[in-house]
């Protein structure tokens, strides 16, 4: 039941349904891409998706490219077919590139090898964007997000590495900032 204070309607109740379920879900070490590109430049642009298992179940999973700007081609994807635990590596093609913002999505469908169903949140999306510039980008290398894995109690994590660098050779400024999501403080 949800009661607002003052209002005119009164109390409101509605119904919730909770499904308690171990069909397992696909699960990807990315929720969104955002990949930069300098035209001119050698393409160094490619990422692997690593997609598995939330309970371990086997998966089969076909993954699709879709864009929403900048035509069709630019998206190409490989390993779109697989089992968990697997790779999917979302490249860029620069044909036909001019300097903006491309989107586009890696849609993976999952189905469970026991049982044939789909996997709970299958299809899974994960948005994709492109920077195309005429000017210098700068690159984050390991592209994959830091994870620290601790125990409560137990000894501090190691620190994680991450090598800035230009598209070019022109110097760039940057400056760095942290957040938390959840379980402490930046």
């Amino acid at each position: 039941q949800v009661a607002g204070g003052g209002t005119a309607n009164g109390a409101q109740q509605f119904s919730v349904t909770l499904k308690v379920s171990n069909d397992p879900s696909i699960v990807a070490n990315f929720t969104a891409l955002s990949l930069p590109y300098q035209l001119g430049q050698a393409l160094t642009v490619s990422q692997a998706i690593t997609l598995s298992s939330s309970n371990g179940v086997p998966l089969n999973f076909t993954a699709i490219a879709a864009t929403t700007t900048c035509g069709n081609s630019w998206l190409p994807l490989g390993g779109t077919i697989g089992t968990t635990t697997g790779q999917v590596t979302v490249g860029v093609n620069p044909a036909g590139l001019t300097a903006g913002t491309c989107t586009g999505t890696v849609s993976v469908s999952a189905i469970n090898t026991i049982t044939g169903n789909a996997a709970v949140n299958s299809p899974l999306t994960i948005p994709v964007t492109l920077t195309v510039s005429a000017s210098s980008v700068l690159v984050v290398s390991p592209f994959t997000p830091a994870v620290f894995t601790a125990q409560a109690g137990g000894a501090n994590q190691g620190p994680q590495i991450f090598t800035l660098t230009s598209s070019d050779a022109n110097q760039l400024n940057f400056s760095v900032t942290s957040s938390v999501q959840s379980g402490g403080s930046n």
